[in-house]
């Protein structure tokens, strides 16, 4: 097995799927075994960890321990599980004979040394396993840090990181929230873990380990996707967080969690601030709920630079993705009527670039060559090259359309080049007035520039 392989295989030991950063767990801590066992670590790490994060507990933080069979059971109930398996079918993200999206999370967070802090109950709980005191010190000096983000900064509340119902498995808002929680706590992880202190070599620590990462998303096994969007907090996140700290320290990394947010994965990825492209998509919701009588199941989300990492892993280059594709936001939208196997949707891009448009199009072409659906294989019906594709997959019909900087893709909707016309037109017409409107005031207060900003986007 190659170094790279190895690398990432050991971080399996600290990574978990994010439910477990604010997860809503009810589990009680019963078993005390290990706890017992690093008893002096924990009041010691518990201590020291103020220190070195520079935060301090506003109360005491228990901790307790469950089974791997009492963690493992945390992933039987998801009330979604077989509506978002199929709308990742139609998308791309998982094969057409998966039958369980339940068993792949049981299965994907076994084995390995685990624990995670409840958001607001000021509690760490262990998953029960057998590891070194240097990986416990790491572990439990990770997961203190959570609990000092959320006493000091609220992070398990709405406004830090949303409802984990579906947010957790693809939105980009969510995903980039996560980067920060988690690369803040990667830190002090790696500090008590391997007794790594200066910023200089917090840094090529994790300079390292994301060039690592970006090389091996291409070879990750089955769930892939699941993989490169679970992994991205822990190895991007982790160095743009050790970046902020070597530049402002501390207060640099706090402003992180108020003044200065970091709203998208794109900006992970640069460092780049923006505001991405809000697709205006009302007119297209609308028709759709006033024609369906049941609604079984809508996405409507911005999937950002690291989902689309994640659908075109064996496509995408190292390059285009550290510079996040060009990419300048995003909207999937998907509905599903009760007597559907398969959904409407309509899926708008924005790039920097007529070029970028054109290189992630040629990504979801390849997506639509090799997707099944139901065990019907695509045809291809008609092309434009770098323009315009279209498919029939079973009684699936997809349209990828390309205009400028925009791209769509598009299926089972009637005129797909009309929606993606209207689309354009209403977003440009919605930015321009934003824009002009703020030119105009351009003496205004920052609070009084962001309430209109707010209005003008609603």
């Amino acid at each position: 097995m190659n170094r790279n392989a190895l690398i990432l295989l050991g971080k399996l030991c600290c990574v978990l799927i994010p439910i477990a950063i604010t997860g809503c767990s009810k589990d009680n801590p019963v078993s005390v075994n290990m706890v017992n066992k690093y008893r002096a670590d924990i009041e010691e790490v518990r201590e020291q960890v103020q220190r070195s994060r520079d935060l301090n507990f506003l109360s005491k933080i228990k901790v307790g321990s469950i089974t791997r069979e009492q963690y493992g059971n945390r992933y039987t109930f998801y009330p979604y599980a077989e509506a978002l398996m199929v709308t990742f079918k139609q998308l791309g993200y998982l094969p057409d004979t998966l039958t369980s999206l339940e068993k792949i999370l049981i299965d994907y967070n076994a084995g390995f040394p685990a624990a995670y802090y409840t958001h607001g109950s000021d509690s760490v709980t262990l998953v029960e396993s057998d590891i070194t005191r240097a990986r416990f010190r790491g572990l439990i000096a990770h997961e203190f840090t959570h609990a000092l983000q959320d006493q000091n900064f609220n992070i398990g509340g709405d406004a830090f990181l949303p409802s984990i119902t579906t947010s957790i498995f693809n939105s980009d808002f969510y995903i980039a929230r996560t980067s920060m929680v988690e690369g803040d706590a990667e830190i002090q992880e790696l500090k008590f873990q391997s007794n790594i202190t200066s910023v200089s070599a917090i840094v090529d620590t994790f300079e390292t380990r994301s060039k690592e990462y970006l090389e091996y998303i291409n070879r990750f096994q089955f769930p892939g996707y699941l993989r490169v969007r679970s992994y991205f907090p822990y190895y991007m996140g982790a160095l743009r967080i050790a970046l902020l700290y070597q530049n402002g320290g501390w207060n640099a990394v706090n402003s992180i969690f108020h003044t200065n947010r970091i709203l998208s994965t794109a900006e992970v990825l640069t460092g780049e601030k923006f505001e991405p492209v809000n697709f205006s998509v009302s007119d297209i919701t609308k028709e759709w709920t006033e024609n369906s009588i049941k609604i079984q199941f809508a996405d409507d989300d911005n999937y950002g630079a690291v989902m689309i990492m994640a659908l075109l892993s064996d496509y995408v280059d190292i390059e285009q993705c550290k510079r996040a594709f060009g990419w300048c936001g995003d909207r999937l939208i998907y509905m599903r009527s009760n007597d559907e196997q398969w959904g409407k949707m309509v899926w708008s891009f924005a790039f920097k670039e007529n070029n970028d448009a054109i290189y992630i199009m040629k990504g979801l072409d390849r997506v639509l060559q090799t997707r099944k659906l139901n065990g019907a294989s695509p045809s291809k019906t008609f092309s434009i090259p770098d323009s315009l594709v279209n498919y029939t997959t079973g009684n699936v019909k997809t349209s990828l359309i390309r205009s400028g900087k925009y791209l769509f893709w598009i299926e089972n909707m009637n005129n797909p080049q009309t929606v993606a016309s209207n689309i354009i037109n209403s977003t440009l017409s919605k930015r321009d007035v934003a824009d002009n409107r703020i030119k105009v005031s351009s003496e205004m207060t920052t609070t009084k520039r962001a309430l209109l900003n707010c209005i003008l986007n609603k």
